[in-house]
């Protein structure tokens, strides 16, 4: 079950030098990766600052 699409957690259970926790990443299925998490969308439907791609 997907309730929110476009969006995806990344647990980081282990880190040797810093913060445990967990990360939400915005997933961009056109460019099949992943970007920094936005809450807001941007026109066209993407999330988060235009990089040029």
């Amino acid at each position: 079950r997907n309730d929110r699409p476009g969006e995806a957690d990344v647990i980081v259970a282990k880190n040797r030098n810093g913060r445990t926790g967990i990360v939400t990443l915005t997933w961009i299925a056109e460019a099949m990766r992943f970007e920094n998490y936005a809450n807001v969308p941007e026109p066209g439907g993407y999330f988060g600052p235009d990089e040029g791609y």
